[in-house]
C-alpha cells in the first residue's frame, strides 16, 4: 500500500486557490537538473549543487540567463543540494513570485533572479 502525507499548510492553500478560481496554477522554473554529489563535485572540480541538464527556451530560466551546463549553487541564500528544493518552491510560490539562484558557470560565480511563470 503506497502512503503520503500533504503538510496542511500546503493543502490549505490548495483547497482555497480551488475554491476561489477553480483551479490550481503551480510555479514553473522552466529547467531540469541532477544534483552533484560532493564526491563528484570534488573529482570534476565543480561546485557542489545542482547541474542544469536543460533550459526551456523562452522559460523562466531562460529570461533570468541560466543555461544548459551551469551549476546552481544556491536557492534564495540556501545551498542548493536537491532537486526537492526547486519541487517544493514551485507548491509553495507563485507565478509572478522570484526566487534568487546562485549558479557557477566556466568556473565563474554569478546570480540571477527568476521570475516564476506558470506551468504549462
Amino acid at each position: 500500500m503506497l502512503r503520503f502525507a500533504i503538510p496542511v499548510d500546503l493543502a490549505k492553500s490548495i483547497a482555497d486557490e480551488i475554491i476561489a478560481t477553480g483551479r490550481v496554477t503551480h510555479a514553473f522554473f522552466g529547467l531540469q537538473t541532477v544534483p552533484i554529489p560532493p564526491a563528484a563535485a570534488a573529482q570534476a572540480g565543480v561546485p557542489e549543487g545542482l547541474y542544469v541538464q536543460v533550459v526551456t527556451p523562452g522559460g523562466p530560466a531562460a529570461q533570468a540567463g541560466l543555461r544548459p551546463d551551469d551549476v546552481i549553487t544556491s536557492i534564495d541564500g540556501e545551498p542548493a543540494t536537491s532537486n526537492i528544493q526547486l519541487q517544493e518552491l514551485t507548491l509553495t510560490k507563485k507565478p509572478g513570485d522570484t526566487v534568487s539562484i546562485g549558479y557557477s558557470r566556466a568556473g565563474q560565480s554569478a546570480t540571477a533572479t527568476v521570475t516564476l511563470g506558470a506551468q504549462p
